[in-house]
């Protein structure tokens, strides 16, 4: 316990880039088709004709400037939650291998986090997770690429092994410019992406007045 590994493949950006419309896999797909009698020639309106050209005109420059954004900013789908975006543990990357060598993936980086089981959250290159050391949680931001600790927030918290190690339990959730954690005991924290300050926290012990439960919470938001 007590040391966080991160190995994540990533993608070819240009396998992000499809034609098809779906709004969860982040492409679309223009399909269009033309049927014309061989036995009936039409009468060409050319002034129908000039409309069709810029209507065509327009949209080939609006695929082509979605087309050039998708390239730009295709990158390995984030996991900003426990199990995912979809909060199912399934990942919509494509391109994965399961041929990996004997020992496993290449290593990046690794780092000592504390005790405990959360999980990480991955979001706009940064990797977030917990752990529990000298009776006090701390709340890890690494670079998800080279694994540099960007920032580190530290509170109380009693370790709590109950026929097990103790330490932290949920996995921190990342919403836009927020990353959300809760403790054991029912501390919860809203923190700043950028730099760890905190925003707000509550207990939700006090506030709910509720019971802690036996291996206390655990409940990723």
């Amino acid at each position: 316990m007590g040391c966080l590994v991160f190995a994540r493949q990533l993608p070819d950006a240009t396998d992000s880039i499809r034609l098809k419309c779906n709004p969860h896999e982040r492409y679309v797909t223009v399909l269009s088709s033309t049927r014309t009698s061989r036995n009936q020639p039409q009468p060409i309106d050319s002034a129908a004709a000039v409309r069709y050209e810029s209507a065509m005109q327009i949209i080939l420059r609006v695929l082509l400037m979605g087309l050039l954004g998708s390239t730009f900013a295709a990158k390995a789908e984030d996991w900003p939650n426990w199990r995912g975006p979809d909060h199912n543990g399934i990942s919509r990357e494509t391109n994965w291998t399961a041929l990996w060598p004997a020992d496993g993936p290449k290593r990046l980086w690794k780092a000592k986090t504390g005790t405990g089981f959360a999980s990480v959250a991955v979001s706009g290159g940064r990797a977030f997770t917990t752990g529990n050391s000298d009776d006090k949680d701390t709340v890890f931001c690494f670079d998800a690429v080279t694994g540099k600790e960007l920032w580190k927030h530290s509170y109380p918290a009693k370790l709590d092994p109950v026929y097990y190690e103790g330490g932290t339990s949920a996995t921190p959730s990342v919403d836009g410019g927020r990353v959300f954690t809760l403790s054991k005991r029912g501390l919860l924290h809203c923190l700043a992406v950028s730099n760890g300050a905190v925003l707000w926290s509550t207990n939700l012990t006090a506030q709910l007045k509720a019971a802690m439960p036996t291996w206390g919470f655990a409940s990723s938001i």
